[in-house]
């Protein structure tokens, strides 16, 4: 949020910005309900209704578990879900990369995964025991367990997957690609700058 509102102050534009499930995200980007979102990946189908900013960083999604079970939980790779019988919190709407997504296909790793409206959901069952770990974006993760006062019970695991870049996604419907096209200049200036280093520091 800190990233994109120093673009768009740059560009000489207010963003005001809605926290709602990823997957209504989606819906009003494609109907011209929302501007634009943070934090998305590349896909044929969003393609169809969205413009895509330059890449901003890379997606990492770590493994989150309870604190005491996280040298007995094995997971190297994401079809490990199956063996192990581990059920996994997801948010519905995510794109949790090409794995995942051949993964999905399979009814023995669907019945195993669990999808939820926001990360927020997954961390308080996890701490119910109604899964067993659930995959997160570590700079979110953060904050979200900090807030729900989890930080000292729900800890990061070593197994993460990758999702690619993401980036800034613009409303065919209610932007322009010249917004997309200043977004990238901007974003450009500032990691030339230095500028853009200093923001993602604060959150390390």
């Amino acid at each position: 949020i800190d990233l994109v509102t120093t673009v768009f102050q740059k560009i000489g534009t207010t963003v005001n910005y809605k926290q709602m499930p990823w997957k209504r995200v989606l819906h009003s980007i494609e109907n011209g309900q929302l501007d634009l979102a943070c934090g998305a990946s590349v896909t044929p189908e969003r393609e169809k209704f969205a413009y895509f900013s330059a890449p901003y960083r890379d997606e990492v999604f770590t493994l989150f578990v309870l604190k005491e079970r996280v040298k007995e939980v094995k997971l190297s790779k994401l079809s490990d879900v199956v063996e192990k019988k581990f059920r996994l919190g997801l948010v519905r709407g995510y794109y949790y990369g090409e794995e995942h997504e051949t993964l999905i296909k399979n009814a023995d790793y669907r019945s195993l995964v669990q999808r939820v409206a926001d990360d927020a959901t997954n961390a308080k069952k996890l701490d119910r025991g109604r899964i067993d770990g659930f995959l997160c974006d570590p700079y979110a993760a953060k904050i979200i367990l900090e807030e729900l006062n989890l930080s000292d019970k729900i800890v990061r695991h070593p197994f993460y997957v990758t999702s690619g870049s993401i980036h800034v996604m613009l409303s065919k419907k209610a932007t322009s690609a010249d917004m997309a096209r200043s977004f990238n200049r901007y974003l450009y200036f500032m990691k030339e700058s230095g500028e853009y280093d200093l923001i993602l520091k604060k959150y390390l």
